[in-house]
């Protein structure tokens, strides 16, 4: 009975080493998809900003 326990821990051990390591792989590949995301809807932000003040620079200037 011992025995089976035993097994039955590793068992348990492994499958969350697997699931914490596929959890990892994952959580890894969201983050650069968010690092990715957020740098350019950054950018697309800044761009509009600029060109909103470039605009309205230009329209004061005619």
């Amino acid at each position: 009975m011992h025995f089976l326990s035993c097994t039955k821990d590793e068992q348990i051990v492994k499958e969350f080493i697997v699931t914490f390591g596929i959890f990892l792989i994952c959580e890894g590949f969201l983050f650069q998809y968010i690092k990715v995301y957020i740098s350019v809807n950054l950018t697309i932000e800044l761009y509009s900003i600029f060109y909103l003040f470039y605009f309205r620079l230009n329209n004061k200037r005619v």
